[in-house]
């Protein structure tokens, strides 16, 4: 017989937001990732209901998993952004979807309320997975002087996602013993990825890796290793390999699972 978990109200829900892609199998990691989540929660329904949803892209949308919940008479729901960063999706687009899927329900949302959990910032674990990822598709050379590595991610406009980004960075040269690791976006502010190995070489760097710091696949991770080979064509002698994302990496299932039970439970996260 299922009993309740002390502390979660029958009331309760969580939303799991992925970001979304026209990639199946980014789609596909996603909805994996999530389901892994849910699993790994101690506490399942009928006490707590668990939804998923995407931003963008892919289903089911906001709109369709808060009705879902609505409809099952939860009160409040924890949202949890699988995002790596504070920008526009995190302050803008998340609570407009919010808001509208909320207003949307009339009846059902009398009672609703949302409590948004923030983005993964700078987290120590999701830094040891990236060094990992480096070290594992990387020659053993790459933590000599002639070696280097790239995190690169999906890119935005906010100066602090950025410094963010920066910051994890230093923290996977400290766990990778990479020196140096260049921080680099596909799109927004900081270096693009062919202005990002230029300075890698220009350390002297003939082992580079770069590392797609993105949480699931999808069309732009895709797209990498024709870039990265394009540049490679350019610079004879320079060896650079392409690491795996970040994925549905079991340490990573267990950081949001936690951030998830301390919240629900009253605390921070």
């Amino acid at each position: 017989m299922e009993t309740r978990a002390a502390g979660v109200r029958e009331e309760t829900g969580v939303l799991l937001i992925a970001h979304g892609t026209r990639d199946p199998e980014g789609a596909a990691e996603a909805r994996q990732f999530m389901e892994a989540v849910r699993n790994r929660l101690p506490f399942q329904r009928p006490w707590l209901s668990i939804e998923p949803a995407f931003l963008e892209l892919t289903s089911p949308d906001i709109g369709t998993a808060v009705r879902t919940l609505a409809e099952r008479r939860v009160c409040r729901v924890l949202v949890c952004p699988l995002l790596l960063f504070t920008a526009g999706h995190m302050r803008r687009d998340i609570p407009a979807q919010l808001a509208a899927a909320k207003q949307g329900l009339q009846h059902l949302a009398a009672d609703l309320r949302f409590e948004v959990m923030p983005a993964v910032g700078v987290d120590e674990r999701f830094a040891q997975v990236a060094a990992r990822r480096i070290h594992d598709a990387s020659p053993a050379g790459i933590h000599g002087r002639g070696g280097a590595a790239v995190l690169l991610s999906r890119g935005n406009h906010d100066p602090n996602a950025w410094q963010d980004l920066v910051t994890v960075a230093r923290r996977v040269e400290e766990y990778s013993g990479v020196r140096p690791v260049i921080p680099a976006s596909l799109t927004g502010l900081g270096s693009r990825l062919e202005a990002a190995l230029d300075a890698a070489a220009d350390t002297g760097a003939r082992l580079i890796t770069v590392m797609p710091y993105l949480w699931f696949t999808g069309l732009l991770s895709k797209a990498l290793p024709a870039q990265v080979q394009s540049w490679r064509e350019r610079h004879p002698g320079i060896a650079v390999h392409v690491s795996r994302h970040l994925g549905v990496d079991d340490e990573l299932v267990r950081v949001i699972s936690e951030r998830i039970r301390t919240r629900l439970l009253g605390g921070g996260g």
